[in-house]
């Protein structure tokens, strides 16, 4: 990926391209090996050298800020490009260049080879490296791998067609992008590192439940599925969410935007509850109720007009038969 990432950008996009226009033919092993990939380039572009909740969350810990992470990086990458030049040098000294070669015009027989100025090294033409910061590059790819692959393929189109196992890969896969990115949206990190965080936090949350509401909508297996995940992490992300509303006026910036920035998650979950059959509904209100309460001092229009379609349903559910007409 590093001082590639436009070019791995497109490559996510013509998989995402190859599997919308030949998914619909794929059997279970087919899948499982889609899904392999999905997982691979996912561990490729999360930067392994960041901690993750179950250790400190100790701001001042060198290996807790991604700047040291892209300070390493580039030191990594520094190395390695001195010694590709080397050896691309030593090969240009033992093998003359063809200028004819490298314009793309046939050389001249009996004509004599030089080494003009104007002429490109051959290092240069086999090396091109993108100045982006390696770890941004990163996050921008992860970001497009859940929407153009996870989220526009496989959870739009092709999920009826995954087996219990792929989608527990999926699922997997979107909850470790989730840990990653909320984890460290609470270090001290660059204007632009965070933006990127807050992006892909809201991506895989709203993916994460785009996919779960449609399974426990489904067979009794995908239910059971996706039911404990939606109980467990739509509490999290909503504690989350009200964390700052009682203290938002001396909240940090930084504060306010990851909260606003978990406005849509919100909303995704709420529309899904809202859409749960009535055996289900009846089940999950005692839980989700004094949730709901809680989301009433919400400043969001969003989340308010979805919490007055929920209401309105638990007035059905609550209130006698009499007083219903």
């Amino acid at each position: 990926v590093r001082g590639n990432e436009t070019l791995a950008t497109w490559g996510v996009r013509c998989l995402s391209v190859l599997l919308t226009n030949t998914a619909a033919h794929f059997n279970q092993e087919q899948w499982s090996l889609v899904c392999k990939i999905i997982v691979d380039l996912n561990t490729a572009l999360t930067p392994r050298e960041r901690l993750f909740s179950s250790q400190s969350n100790d701001v001042n810990t060198p290996t807790n800020t991604i700047e040291n992470v892209i300070e390493t990086s580039m030191k990594e990458k520094s190395t390695t490009d001195t010694i590709l030049e080397e050896q691309l040098s030593q090969k240009h000294t033992d093998e003359p260049i063809d200028e004819g070669h490298l314009s793309g015009s046939s050389s001249v027989k009996g004509s004599p080879k030089t080494n003009s100025a104007s002429s490109t090294p051959r290092s240069k033409m086999q090396y091109v490296e993108e100045n982006n910061n390696p770890v941004e590059s990163k996050i921008r790819i992860q970001n497009v791998l859940m929407t153009k692959i996870i989220r526009e393929v496989i959870v739009d189109i092709h999920l009826p067609n995954f087996s219990l196992e792929n989608l527990s890969v999926i699922l997997a896969c979107l909850l470790e992008v989730y840990k990653f990115s909320s984890y460290n949206l609470s270090m001290n990190l660059s204007k632009d590192v965070l933006s990127l965080l807050m992006e892909q936090e809201r991506i895989s949350v709203s993916t994460y439940f785009l996919m779960l509401f449609r399974l426990y909508a489904g067979s009794s297996e995908r239910q059971a599925l996706a039911e404990d995940c939606i109980l467990s992490l739509s509490q999290t992300v909503i504690a989350r969410y009200l964390e700052i509303i009682g203290r938002r006026e001396s909240a940090s910036t930084l504060k306010v935007k990851i909260h606003d920035n978990l406005v849509p998650s919100i909303v995704v979950i709420l529309e899904g509850i809202s859409r749960f059959n009535d055996q289900q509904f009846e089940k999950h209100l005692p839980v989700f109720y004094p949730i709901f309460t809680s989301l009433l001092i919400s400043e969001s229009m969003d989340v308010r007009v979805v919490l007055m379609s929920i209401f309105a349903r638990i007035g059905k559910h609550l209130l006698p038969p009499q007083a219903k007409h």
